[in-house]
């Protein structure tokens, strides 16, 4: 992701309990890594080091004090920093630590994860990416930049430096929408931006704003589903999943609808709302389009978004995927809901009438959800498909 704008520069003021984060209960979807390592995003060499070397401690107590739960829970980010990280002595650090402590690993039987041999999975090569290690001091300087303030060089952010200009440009926009002035408050905007990347399922841009959605202290119940966000929030997932795909069908009732009633947004509300959302959703479809692969540490971080029931909600079922995609009875249902006909040409009432009912129809399917767009989205990705393949069929 871009630089998120988190502040880490207030350091070592994590207490001892606290940077051994008590994650021994923890699960990898509740991951603590980023606050665990935060100490080490300065500047300063010296406390850069100090910090360093309380880490390491830390993880090497764990072998003997507490089943090294703490390595179990934070060994993904220490391979990435191992490897992706641009500063050399942390870098070389975790690198050495892996090393040393490998024997205790396999005793332990802790498998260590295997980087990805590529930022994005359409190219492949280490000529293709710029190394963490550059020596072009303009590159240096970004991603530099980008482990300070988000504590990784990120995969997208390895890609966008093929164009520094480009990158800074675009990071500074981000960075303006995200952390400039605003009616709207810093988690409610990473929330906003969760909901548009959400809508077009890119996990990959999502679980980094869940990452920083919980840095800013969101509220980490509403990572579990829409229902658990204040109703205003929930008001906005009609808009969101037409802003998604039919913004066509958008009118000013919908407007009417969130500028009106109990807790209504204002308009300055709404304009910064859908400025996140067009910028939340130009950063999925570039990880998208690029084939971006997680970070190593995000790989085993259980995205903590409604994802795991989406096929369930969507089908009414928990069959297999045979079973809930049957492709002729999809078929047959998309011939019946477009009321498709070979024998005649309908009317212009009759075309009125159908797409007036079209559009109620998934308007009402949206609100009655009240879930995350996941669902609707799975859905109208189907139903294109569903429609292309008809008319190759027919041709």
């Amino acid at each position: 992701m871009f630089d998120g704008g988190y502040d880490f520069s207030n350091l070592l003021k994590t207490s001892d309990a606290t940077t051994r984060g008590d994650n021994s209960g923890l699960s990898t979807k509740d991951d603590m890594s980023p606050t665990f390592f935060r100490c080490l995003l300065t500047e300063d060499e010296r406390q850069q080091r100090i910090a360093l070397d309380h880490i390491l401690q830390l993880l090497e107590e764990s072998f003997y004090f507490d089943n090294c739960e703490l390595v179990r829970t934070h060994l993904p980010r220490i391979v990435m920093l191992s490897t992706e990280c641009p500063v050399a002595l942390l870098r070389n650090a975790f690198s050495d630590f892996l090393v040393k402590f490998r024997p205790d690993l396999d005793a332990n039987n802790i498998v260590i994860p295997q980087q990805a041999a590529s930022p994005s999975t359409f190219f492949s090569g280490p000529d293709l990416f710029v190394p963490v290690d550059t020596s072009d001091p303009t590159v240096k300087s970004i991603f530099l930049s980008s482990f300070l303030t988000t504590g990784r060089v990120s995969h997208l952010t390895r890609i966008l430096a093929w164009h520094p200009t480009y990158y800074s440009n675009s990071n500074q926009t981000w960075q303006y929408i995200m952390n400039g002035n605003g009616p709207l408050l810093t988690p409610l905007r990473i929330y906003v931006a969760i909901l548009a990347a959400s809508s077009w399922n890119s996990s990959y841009v999502v679980q980094h704003l869940e990452t920083e959605f919980l840095l800013h202290q969101g509220d980490p119940s509403w990572l579990q589903g829409i229902q658990n966000a204040p109703q205003k929030i929930q008001n906005l997932m009609e808009i969101n999943a037409l802003l998604a795909h039919q913004p066509w069908l958008i009118n000013e009732n919908h407007i009417e609808k969130l500028v009106k009633g109990e807790d209504p947004w204002t308009i300055s509300e709404l304009v910064h709302l859908f400025t996140i959302v067009a910028a939340a959703r130009g950063l999925a479809s570039f990880a998208s389009s690029m084939g971006i692969v997680p970070e190593i540490d995000q790989q085993y971080i259980q995205s903590t978004s409604p994802q795991p029931d989406q096929e369930s909600t969507a089908t009414g079922s928990t069959g297999s995927t045979e079973e809930m995609f049957d492709l002729s009875k999809l078929v047959e249902q998309l011939r019946e809901d477009h009321s498709f006909s070979e024998d005649r040409e309908m009317s212009e009432k009759e075309k009125f009438a159908h797409f007036s009912a079209a559009e109620t129809a998934e308007s009402n399917s949206v609100t009655d959800d009240q879930t995350f767009v996941f669902v609707f989205s799975l859905r109208f990705v189907l139903v294109q498909l569903l429609i292309f393949l008809e008319s190759v069929i027919n041709s």
